[in-house]
């Protein structure tokens, strides 16, 4: 328990200087206060705005000298909090699961040192600590109860309260100050903290709006010293009454002192108990009410009485819940870089506000497009930017902040103009209700899900099917094997009200599609039981390789087998998967239309995926686009307004990319393609090759200008895994294949080539030396996978 100190205040001074804080002076003082890490780039510090959301744990002791110990950190206190900047070097979080403030601190920000926001690559649990003094901590239950009853009803003690008496539905935004919704047992409540005064004696009070019901709940507020007494307070206006509690005497002989104060209401303290945890009776009403919670501490409970007794009102939070002034009014314009005509698919820069008023750090994580062609995209560091001016030239792109704070976003989908935001937390959807251009309700789309604050546990992207039910991955690594909601797909039905585990067993799944028959196809990084990146189809109850992290959960028992991947990819083509799109099977993206495009966030690369099908059994190919990326690309969409692919990343992890962030357009000049678009196994001895060019005869039916080597992974809880023999499983290495002969179809397309001994393999590579029907070189490289060879 930390010790609660002075400056818990809220005196007369507060009620006065709420109302006369310039709006100005209010931004400024929450920006600063929400001055976060330095960005290694360039030292310069991110200003995160209002809020943050993070899994927030309690002030972390001193490091000692030397290397980091992996892990110590402070006690979780919200594994899903939204820390609000209250200016004045003040603080406070709300506990979006327990629905409750769970700690408000001074003389300090948060310690993001370990969270991945902080760093490249983030450290130990990830989770963002309190940083400076903390002045007060609720108790670890429901903020509202009904009863008096204490206790968690949650059965995994995680994830949000019983949908049946609690929802959580989001937090306003006005101008800097955050309202936040709930519902407890049918009441809908607004929830407000503010605070006042200067950095040395911060003044708190926190503003409620309820609505009517017919029945009383109970409001958790603090703990104390069993024993203590309330006391009322009587205010000389009429109609007004109010009592405080006393939780303790400081050293110095001032009393720390809880009151509540109401115009409508008839609060009073429920008696205290062996638990010390002060309750607050909230009476049925039959309209809206308004009532406050101050913090106060101060010389004699004469004096505080006092205090109280200048309170003047409670106000209507609704009246907030309607937008304020715009917190970034500036718009960034910049200017592209188009490439020449010289390939079929060529790469163009959508650039990217690196220099930016708020010092944001512009790792792009996530983006999708409006039917006019804008787009809207996330950061890793919690931002939301609207983008417009993509259009051929690329001169005047502009980018516009709209929102911030969001959870390590790493998805985004837009879904009839509405934006999502996938977060660690929850579903994000995101309304501008004063069509001011910045968003100003932050709703809780879904938040099933339960975090745990493993710094590797990331979400991964976000996408929809046909019905409009909403799908993202959940990493595994760094934990054990009994966790539920991770290592998974999960699906959210389209309300957002539901949502469920699929397929299971993914390491770092950093990316997913969904087909054009809504298949579901998941990307997965080389790793513990992974032994190299690769590509699976996803189907409810499928398992697909990742049983724990051996480093936590050293015994975990693994099932004997798992579900083969559409594709795995060499793991020099592919140190760390991204995610990728299907592009549209409408001829408009060139040779290339109606395939699946993969890319690799470690190698900055993008593939083109064959899908080959024997038997009912699904199989696939890939060859590299001879395109340069200058991040890490891990998310792609096809823009509808001109049918180009775009693609976006950042630099952390295991990537080559050289910037922190890319937004790139790779797109279809209409000239000729040298490369595959079509790969299958013909036969239990033939493979058949098609490219979208006419083939000279003399090199493609020529068996010596190709050479095939196949291979294994081991599947073990081993970081790594060796090349393995398929003919011999002793040994190490690859297994050189015969071409027995090449054959040129009538079309000069279609190349077959006869290869003995065709069987089950996890890597093949083709290489050959060709030349296109108009003199081009075309050198081939493809990797497949063969789950299935037809019989004979």
């Amino acid at each position: 328990m930390y010790a609660r100190t002075s400056s818990l205040v809220c005196s007369l001074l507060l009620l006065c200087l709420v109302n006369a804080l310039a709006k100005e002076d209010e931004v400024a003082a929450a920006e600063r206060a929400a001055s976060g890490v330095k960005n290694p780039t360039g030292g310069t510090t991110m200003l995160y705005g209002p809020v943050l959301s993070c899994s927030l744990e309690g002030p972390r002791p001193p490091e000692a000298a030397g290397p980091k110990p992996v892990p110590t950190s402070g006690r979780m206190l919200a594994p899903k909090a939204v820390v609000v900047s209250l200016g004045a070097n003040a603080c406070v979080a709300f506990d979006t699961e327990l629905l409750r403030m769970a700690a408000v601190w001074t003389d300090g920000y948060l310690d993001l040192r370990d969270a991945n926001i902080g760093s490249y690559k983030g450290e130990r649990t990830g989770g963002a600590a309190i940083s400076g003094q903390v002045q007060f901590l609720a108790p670890q239950f429901p903020g509202w109860v009904m009863d008096g009853a204490l206790g968690d009803p949650r059965k995994t003690k995680g994830g949000p309260l019983p949908k049946s008496d609690y929802h959580y539905s989001g937090f306003y935004l006005n101008g800097t100050r955050a309202i936040f919704a709930y519902e407890a047992f049918g009441r809908r409540i607004l929830d407000s903290f503010e605070v006042s005064g200067s950095k040395e004696s911060p003044n708190f009070v926190r503003h409620f709006t309820v609505s009517p019901s017919t029945a009383s709940q109970t409001l958790i507020l603090a703990e104390t010293v069993p024993g203590s007494a309330a006391w009322k307070v009587t205010r000389t206006s009429p109609g007004a009454t109010g009592v405080a509690m006393p939780l303790q005497e400081s050293a110095d002989g001032r009393v720390q002192t809880i009151a509540v104060l109401s115009d409508s209401l008839a609060l009073d303290f429920e008696p205290l108990d062996a638990s010390g945890v002060v309750r607050v009776k909230v009476p049925p009403a039959v309209g809206v009410s308004h009532f406050d919670v101050l913090y106060l501490q101060t010389a004699a409970a004469q004096e505080a009485g006092r205090a109280l007794n200048g309170w003047r009102g409670s106000a209507n939070l609704a009246a907030l819940c309607r937008g304020g002034d715009l917190r970034w009014p500036e718009d960034i314009v910049l200017k592209g870089a188009v490439s020449p005509d010289s390939a079929a698919y060529v790469v163009d820069t959508v650039p990217i506000p690196e220099q930016n008023p708020s010092k944001s750090w512009m790792r792009i994580s996530g983006f999708d497009f409006f039917q006019d062609g804008r787009a809207a995209v996330c950061t890793l560091n919690g931002d939301v930017w609207l983008v417009s001016g993509i259009d051929t030239g690329l001169a005047e792109v502009k980018w516009k902040r709209f929102a911030t704070g969001l959870y390590e976003p790493l998805g985004l989908k837009i879904v009839d103009g509405n934006i999502y935001v996938l977060g660690r937390d929850r579903i994000t959807r995101l309304h501008d209700t004063a069509s001011s251009g910045e968003a100003d309700f932050y709703e809780s789309f879904n938040a099933d899900r339960v975090l745990y604050p493993s710094y590797h546990a990331f979400t991964f992207d976000l996408q929809t099917d046909s019905k409009g039910s909403f799908y993202y991955a959940v990493g595994g690594n760094q934990l054990g094997r009994d966790r539920p909601w991770h290592a998974c797909v999960v699906k959210v039905s389209a309300d957002g009200s539901q949502a469920e585990e699929l397929g299971s067993g993914f390491r770092a799944p950093n990316g997913l599609e969904i087909g054009p028959n809504d298949e579901i196809a998941v990307s997965d990084n080389q790793g513990h039981w992974i032994p190299t990146s690769k590509i699976s189809l996803v189907k409810p109850g499928g398992f697909y390789g990742h049983v724990a992290d051996p480093r936590i959960d050293e015994h975990a028992p693994a099932p004997e087998a798992f579900d083969d991947p559409l594709l795995w990819l060499p793991y020099s083509w592919d140190n760390s998967s991204g995610g990728g799109a299907w592009a549209p099977d409408d001829g408009k993206w060139g040779p290339l239309s109606g395939h699946l495009l993969h890319t690799s966030y470690g190698k900055c690369a993008l593939f083109a995926v064959m899908d080959d099908a024997v038997a009912g059994t699904r199989q696939g190919a890939a060859v590299r686009l001879p395109l340069t990326f200058s991040s890490g690309i891990m998310r792609a969409r096809f823009n509808p307004a001109d049918g180009q692919l775009y693609v976006g990343g950042l630099k952390g992890w295991q990537t080559s990319g050289v910037r922190d962030g890319c937004l790139q357009r790779v797109r279809y000049t209409g000239t000729p393609l040298y490369l595959p678009v079509a790969f299958h196994v013909a036969g239990p001895d033939s493979l058949s090759i098609t490219f979208p060019v006419a083939l000279d005869r003399e090199t493609a039916a020529d068996a010596r200008n190709f050479s095939i080597e196949q291979w294994n992974y081991r599947w073990f809880s081993t970081y790594d895994s060796p090349e393995i023999s398929v003919v011999d499983p002793s040994r190490k290495g690859r297994d050189a294949m015969d071409v027995a002969s090449a054959a040129l179809s009538r079309d000069n397309k279609t190349v077959t080539l006869t290869v003995p001994g065709l069987r089950k393999v996890m890597l093949m590579e083709i290489k050959g030396s060709l030349r296109a029907i108009d003199g081009t070189t075309v050198t081939l490289d493809l990797a497949d996978t063969i789950n299935s060879v037809p019989r004979k």
